[in-house]
């Protein structure tokens, strides 16, 4: 049985706060999912990016290269070199083959919270776990169509927004959710507990492509 790993993060704001809400800039919240089978990552995707930081980045192996979007598209910190315009765009045409190339699956949910106080007039459940349920409920769904088992990583948030992430993962897997029933959840994912990193995901493609 194929073992997957999502790797989440959030694009957006997730602030609840009316006047955020009504800000054209902030009312959309999206959290980006990208599920990589874990044999492939190990043995092909991590490989070939790691070729690409050497090719295009002087990499310090106590200082890890990590592909922050605002970082890469504001040529900081370790990528400083991409002012050289050449550099810059031969790393975007390598990161764009490597996209088309490798093989991975996107999940992507977006939540409009001026629509959703518009139409309910109060929060269910803050903007982030509601789009967390439904990403993950098409993930599992995805799972099950595969056969596979998976896990889940995502991006650190905050102390106290952790630990409300944690519970509300915690509660889905224990009781399941509005479509996808407690048994299919521990069915398909390999542990109750969600795992948080500090660096970014290993593919950012949306942001890449946008930034």
């Amino acid at each position: 049985m194929s073992l997957y790993r999502i790797y989440i993060d959030e694009v957006g704001n997730h602030d609840m706060q009316v006047k955020t809400v009504t800000d054209p800039n902030r009312q959309y919240l999206t959290l980006f999912g990208v599920a990589v089978e874990k044999d492939y990552m190990l043995n092909t995707l991590q490989p070939e990016m790691n070729i690409i930081k050497r090719r295009f980045f002087q990499q310090d192996p106590d200082e890890p290269i990590i592909f922050h979007r605002t970082d890469i598209a504001n040529r900081r910190n370790q990528f400083h070199s991409l002012w050289d315009e050449t550099k810059q765009n031969a790393f975007g045409e390598a990161m764009l083959h490597a996209y088309r190339r490798w093989q991975y699956h996107v999940m992507v949910v977006t939540i409009d919270k001026k629509a959703h106080l518009a139409q309910y007039g109060e929060w269910h459940r803050p903007p982030y776990v509601y789009c967390l349920q439904v990403l993950m409920e098409r993930y599992i769904l995805f799972l099950r169509g595969k056969r596979a088992t998976g896990d889940v990583m995502i991006e650190v948030r905050g102390k106290r927004e952790d630990r409300e992430l944690a519970q509300a993962y915690g509660d889905f897997f224990l009781a399941g959710s509005s479509f996808v029933s407690s048994d299919t959840w521990q069915n398909h994912l390999t542990t109750k507990r969600s795992r948080l990193t500090q660096s970014e995901t290993t593919l950012r493609v949306y942001n890449w492509l946008t930034c």
